[in-house]
């Protein structure tokens, strides 16, 4: 997430026109809202020494509805979003111009990620050397690791857990030489490869061939340092949907295919009333003593696919009166700052809140919907503060980009 909103900024004047580059402006802030709110599900929340707790089944529905429904459209189109760009700034492919944009890369995806992942486990240490707090933060006890796990932890599992998405678009970029032939000489056709695998449930924990290039860090970190590397070495479900989405966004740039448009009104709000009860159907199979995985996987794969489409045009139908909310333009440029900071400071907030307010069933619904809203706007200001005190620290930390309103032409 963190390259796409900085990318376009670059490559935008040669390549968007202006409504295309509000659009990925503004829609890549408001996804990364939804993300937040993804990390705010607080059903399954642990504290030291005492477990998991049960919820009611009318809060397990609403924060599944929203954070394992309805937001599940986010990271897909993140993806999809990132491989656009990658091919917009490439233009025709070559390997001199693929060089480039893997330098361009190193600098916007790989620092960012060990920077941050590091102030992540600095923060943790900090929290747990305090005696009320560190039960909180029970995941590491960071002092007592071993200088490997150590660099396990700040290499392959970080504390900003959601620096996971730029591992996986690090591998993305590695190979997209071949996820570009492939596309050039099998046309769209290639992306059914990687659909089916995606919807199969038979490939489930798979460990393929192809997975052990993208994780070649991983394979060499593990040869060094003598640390079991067998786990990150298996194909995920997440790498599939991640190789599909991004394979799509390069497609659609390669094969122009229209990225703004202005569908029916009529037509668009009965596709939106059918994925939002198809979402809440599937949220109530995840319910219950009893629940048929392959069911919920399936339908699973299908909201999302086809609820990413359809809300990345039905922003057309109200992209004006979004883009004319001054809190979303001024802070849209921030994106970057929330993506990185929200984590694990929505963490903390979630745990703070229950602690404070209590294990009731109220006390959850309030911490889940006010602890991401809290984290949003601390990961503004944060950023805000930094750029405009420290704007070299935050250029760096932020891939080398500093989000600065453009003026595309067409």
């Amino acid at each position: 997430m963190l390259h796409l909103i900085a990318a376009f900024t670059s490559f935008a004047r040669n390549f968007m026109d202006q409504k295309l580059s509000n659009k990925l402006r503004i829609i890549s802030f408001l996804l990364m809202i939804l993300v937040a709110f993804i990390h705010g599900y607080n059903e399954n929340l642990r504290f030291g020494g005492s477990g998991n707790f049960q919820v009611a089944w009318w809060l397990s529905f609403t924060e599944r509805f929203i954070s394992d429904g309805i937001c599940r459209i986010a990271v897909p189109l993140f993806f999809a979003i990132s491989g656009f760009l990658a091919m917009e700034s490439m233009g025709e492919f070559s390997f001199h111009k693929f060089g480039m944009m893997l330098r361009s890369r190193f600098r916007s995806l790989l620092l960012p990620y060990l920077l941050v992942s590091l102030l992540g486990i600095l923060l943790v240490v900090c929290l747990q050397m305090i005696p009320w707090a560190k039960p909180f933060f029970n995941n590491y006890d960071i002092h007592r690791l071993s200088f490997r796990t150590w660099l396990y932890v700040w290499l392959f599992s970080p504390v900003p857990f959601q620096l996971w998405f730029l591992r996986l678009l690090i591998g993305y970029f590695l190979f997209f030489p071949v996820i570009y032939f492939l596309l050039r000489y099998f046309r769209p056709f290639i992306l059914l490869l990687p659909l089916y695998i995606w919807v199969s449930p038979y490939f489930l924990g798979l460990t393929a061939i192809w997975s052990q290039p993208f994780s070649l860090g991983t394979l060499i970190f593990g040869l060094i340092s003598g640390l079991d590397m067998a786990t990150l070495l298996s194909t995920s479900k997440i790498q599939f949907e991640g190789l599909l989405f991004f394979s799509i966004g390069v497609c659609c740039s390669m094969y122009k295919f229209p990225m703004v448009i202005k569908p029916k009104v009529s037509v668009s709000l009965i596709f939106l009333a059918v994925w939002l009860l198809w979402v809440g159907y599937r949220t109530t199979l995840t319910i219950g003593p009893s629940v048929d995985h392959y069911d919920v996987h399936y339908h699973l794969i299908a909201f999302t696919f086809f609820g990413s489409i359809l809300c990345w045009y039905l922003y057309d139908l109200v992209a004006e009166k979004v883009e004319n909310i001054s809190w979303i333009r001024n802070n849209a440029k921030y994106s970057i700052g929330v993506f990185l900071f929200h984590e694990p400071m929505l963490t903390i907030l979630k745990k703070l809140m229950i602690k404070a307010l209590g294990q009731s069933d109220a006390s959850l619904l309030l911490a889940y919907f006010i602890a991401p809203a809290m984290a949003i706007a601390l990961s503004i200001l944060l950023s805000k503060a930094w750029s405009k005190y420290w704007p070299n620290a935050y250029s760096l930390i932020t891939g080398n980009r500093t989000q600065k309103k453009v003026t595309v032409e067409a």
